[in-house]
């Protein structure tokens, strides 16, 4: 990768793993280049920009030599942070040598298994090519929500050429979303800025989910699915291991879409139930926002739900755990997603035996220790 100083057309090679990518480089080398304090200080603005660049990225969380040394040390360490974060949110100490847990079993997988495979997958534009493989292009037509645009500049998307309700996604992370309503003029800069930064962000690396590092990051651009009454479908969200399904939580209260609050300060529900459809009196903690969401478990069976289960089961055979988050459609079935850190492994289960239960569950695969 190179990019340009802003007073001399000098070019300077920068690893494309640098962090932050061209755009923001970029700005901070024109910045440097170009401040007068340099000057006064009797500075040449190249030399100090190229200094200041390097600095900037030793300090910076989501460049490369900050991740590198949180990973080195976290390693040397037998992953301290992890056990203590782990510990902290469970009470009981994580178990990397002999996990049981489903808990335990998320974060050995995060550290030790490195299945080409779940790069692809947590890829949010990749994985669409996944499904289409799997299901066939006829299948997959019908259940991949469309497809707008996609770019690695977010300044590239035809903003102008979008009509109708669209959320736009960065392909690397989890909740890097934001929705566009038709009903509201868009602010296509600040819509443009908030991308940047999303992509300048490191989803993976301070919560070790190692499958999220490496991918070409971009934005993602689709239609925003609703009810047919312009709200929000409700989110099922399938716990498969070995390919069958054991757990199906339920999002739901017409307010929130992928994780965005849609329409106004409410909450949504989130209910658990059997492969059946018998609610289940159990609940994981949501440790970001200090609450466990309220439940609804008397709701209606998704009249499609065989159809669910067995389009679940086909998209997460090839993984010992995977979770598959469907839609629930009034004219079928749409993905959202593929999961396979479900909440990193932070979160805590109630009760705890359920935890066990499902960590019964998993069969990891060949399995090695941590370095303690």
């Amino acid at each position: 990768m190179i990019v340009r100083s802003a007073q001399k057309q000098t070019l300077l090679h920068v690893p494309e793993a640098f962090g932050r990518g061209v755009q923001p480089v970029a700005g901070i080398l024109a910045r440097r280049s170009t401040n007068a304090d340099a000057l006064t200080n009797g500075c040449r603005p190249w030399t100090w920009g190229v200094s200041g660049v390097l600095a900037d990225a030793f300090r910076d969380p989501n460049g490369y030599f900050q991740r590198a040394r949180f990973r080195f040390s976290e390693w040397r360490s037998g992953y301290e942070t992890e056990r203590r974060l782990f510990e902290e949110r469970h009470g009981y100490p994580l178990d990397l040598e002999n996990p049981k847990s489903f808990s335990e079993k998320i974060c050995w997988r995060k550290l030790f298994d490195r299945n080409p495979l779940l790069q692809r997958v947590v890829d949010k534009y990749a994985v669409r090519s996944y499904v289409t493989e799997i299901l066939g292009k006829e299948r997959a037509d019908e259940v991949l929500i469309p497809l707008l645009a996609v770019a690695t500049d977010p300044a590239d998307i035809p903003f102008d050429k979008l009509t109708g309700n669209y959320i736009l996604k960065a392909n690397h992370g989890s909740g890097l979303n934001r929705l566009v309503r038709d009903d509201r003029q868009p602010d296509v800069p600040a819509i443009i800025n908030q991308c940047r930064e999303w992509l300048s962000q490191s989803y993976g690396t301070y919560k070790h989910e190692w499958a999220y590092e490496a991918m070409r990051r971009r934005i993602v651009v689709e239609a925003l699915i609703d009810d047919g009454k312009g709200l929000p479908v409700r989110e099922c969200k399938f716990q498969m291991f070995g390919g069958k399904c054991a757990l199906i939580q339920v999002l739901n209260d017409g307010s929130w879409y992928d994780g965005v609050n849609y329409l106004g300060d409410g909450l949504p529900t989130l209910t658990y139930f059997t492969p059946d459809w018998k609610p289940l009196d159990v609940s994981w903690y949501y440790y970001w926002i200090d609450l466990n969401f309220p439940s609804a478990p008397s709701q209606p069976r998704p009249k499609n739900l065989d159809a669910m289960i067995e389009l679940a089961e086909a998209l997460s055979k090839p993984f010992d755990y995977m979770r598959v988050d469907l839609y629930e459609l009034p004219d079928g079935i749409r993905f959202g997603e593929l999961t396979p850190y479900h909440l990193s492994g932070h979160s805590r289960i109630t009760p705890r035996e359920f935890d066990f239960e499902l960590g019964s569950l998993w069969q990891l695969p060949g399995r090695r220790g941590a370095r303690t």
